[in-house]
């Protein structure tokens, strides 16, 4: 069907053409766009994660000048020092006393500050170097004492951070250094957990840490996970975001998920098959209206041609481009109108030239019978009882050419060209005597077909001559008139001396041979005579023609079609 329709191959083809350039289009600007998002993503992560850690930094900057100014704290160093050596620097009992409230009160207003930095103090503490320690009123002795103690200091002097298992905090510590006596003690400053995480609040939960250079995790939404190591370094559906802290050696890691990202490019994907489907489809609507409006005279035209091969000529009509399919069909209109007047004056040629045909036998039939029946009469002349018969002789063959030359159809019913057969044997009866006698067997439902005029004379005439003028027994001449397969039939049979094979294969002879091209010409090629044997050694002429009622043709192939 698809080598055959032009339609549908044209549809096919405009369909790869839209289609091919299309998907190519749209998979190289979703695979560009996958890119551009990947990067957005990527970039806007970084710079989220560079303001969070800029925040959280400026959070812990800020205890750390605190932790800096605690430490640098008169009050906090005279304590000390009085801790570390009593004789060196003694302190009376009240001036202590007043000396270890003012520190209190100092460690009180760190925590009760107003400002936001200060709310992520959680407690601060204060050792000597004998494990004594100052603090806040609301805070108690720390949990794990020798944690604080052996974290590390690496920069003397400097505030340091790291974690404390206490409560899962994050913690500034202090080393106190003076410049005689040496290490006093340290300052340890812990974050409330919480207000950290509200730092990173804006992220979904398991998306951002807080850690170490050891991968120990220091804050996060999950405070299951405070103080486990990271390990999610690794996880392929997730986009990792890494910056390190110069100041304090935290390393913050945000996660962004693929999830999001491939909800982003399915999003788009469907976006753009949408429109390459939504484009396809109008671009096959306009292909197949415009295509069909080339097409459908192509089709018409196609159809029209089929019909004329079967003799069924049509004009195509309606067409009114004038571009190279018009001008084909106006081709094929051109052509058409030429051809069937060809058909016609090749027909009315035809014409002509079969009944230039017919009127020729004719003209031949009538002289060849006035030449036997002149030869009869004549033979009939030498006797007295010969030249008596004469006037019915005359009187026989003037109805005969009355009924040969009257004008008319060239059709008769069967009865009336039987009547003037029978005429011509009577006529016959004269000059063979009792040597001739006939039998016509003709059924009445035969009786009212049409049949050409004067065809059934030469037969007959030819039975005569050639059947009983050369038989030495009396002579039987039979006519019969049936129907086989829808046909006309009519035998002329007589018991004469018949054909030899040399007369056989000669022809028909010319009286014979005028019927048998009337009917060819009139009928066919598949009607007209032959020459059969008789089973009594004559011969049996046989004409079969079709059955013709009221100028209605009933043949074998008429009737099957009914």
């Amino acid at each position: 069907m698809i080598r055959t329709k032009l339609l549908l191959k044209m549809i096919i083809v405009y369909s790869l053409l839209t289609v091919i350039p299309l998907t190519l289009v749209t998979g190289i600007s979703y695979l560009n766009s996958q890119k551009i998002i990947e990067k957005k993503i990527a970039d806007s992560a970084n710079r989220t994660l560079i303001e969070t850690v800029d925040k959280i930094e400026g959070i812990l900057q800020v205890m750390e000048k605190v932790l800096d100014d605690l430490a640098n704290d008169q009050v906090v160093k005279t304590l000390l020092k009085n801790d570390y050596d009593k004789i060196t620097y003694p302190m009376t009992e009240a001036r202590r006393h007043e000396t270890e409230s003012t520190l209190k009160e100092t460690l009180n207003l760190q925590l009760s500050g107003d400002s936001i930095e200060e709310a992520f103090i959680n407690s601060i503490y204060i050792f000597n170097n004998t494990e004594k320690y100052y603090t806040t009123e609301t805070n108690g002795k720390v949990q794990y004492y020798d944690a604080l103690k052996v974290l590390p200091y690496d920069k003397e002097g400097r505030p340091q951070w790291a974690f404390f298992m206490d409560n899962s905090q994050i913690i500034c510590s202090i080393e106190i250094i003076d410049n005689v006596t040496g290490k006093l003690g340290f300052i340890a400053i812990m974050l409330n957990p919480d207000k950290v995480r509200q730092l990173y609040a804006g992220y979904p939960e398991n998306t951002f840490y807080v850690t170490n250079d050891f991968n120990l995790i220091l804050s996060a939404s999950n405070l299951e996970e405070v103080g486990s190591l990271f390990t999610d370094y690794s996880k392929p559906e997730t986009i990792l975001n890494r910056r390190v802290s110069k100041d304090t050696g935290f390393i913050y890691i945000s996660m962004v998920s693929t999830e999001d990202l491939n909800k982003e490019i399915k999003g788009l994907a469907y976006f753009s098959s949408t429109i390459t489907l939504i484009t396809w489809f109008v671009v096959l609507l306009l292909t197949i209206l415009i295509l069909k409006h080339i097409t459908n005279p192509l089709r018409r035209l196609s159809r029209l041609m089929r019909k004329a091969e079967k003799e069924h000529f049509e004009l195509i009509q309606g067409v009114k481009t004038e571009d190279e399919v018009g001008q084909l069909c106006h081709s094929y209109n051109r052509l058409i109108t030429e051809f069937q007047y060809l058909i016609q004056e090749v027909y009315k040629m035809e014409v002509l030239n079969k009944e230039a045909e017919l009127k020729l036998i004719k003209m031949q039939i009538n002289p060849h019978f006035l030449y036997n029946t002149l030869e009869t009469i004549s033979a009939l002349s030498v006797s007295d009882a010969g030249k008596e018969s004469i006037p019915q002789i005359t009187q026989l063959m003037a109805k005969i050419f009355r009924f040969s030359i009257t004008p008319g159809g060239d059709y008769v019913p069967m009865e009336t060209e039987i009547e003037f057969a029978n005429a011509y044997l009577q006529l016959q009866k004269f000059r063979f005597k009792e040597r001739l006698s006939w039998k016509i067997d003709l059924p009445d439902e035969f009786k009212r077909v049409k049949i050409p005029k004067l065809i059934l004379q030469p037969i007959i005439e030819n039975a005569v001559i050639h059947g009983i003028r050369h038989s030495s027994i009396k002579g039987m001449i039979i006519l019969r008139v049936y129907d086989m397969d829808y046909d006309l039939m009519i035998e002329v049979e007589d018991n004469g001396p018949g054909f030899d094979n040399e007369g056989q294969s000669g022809g028909l002879g010319t009286g014979l041979h005028n019927v048998d091209s009337r009917i060819r010409l009139l009928y066919g090629e598949t009607y007209g005579i032959s020459i059969l044997k008789s089973d009594e050694n004559g011969t049996v002429v046989l004409l079969r023609m079709p059955i013709q009622m009221n100028g209605e043709l009933i043949s074998n192939e008429n009737h099957d079609s009914r």
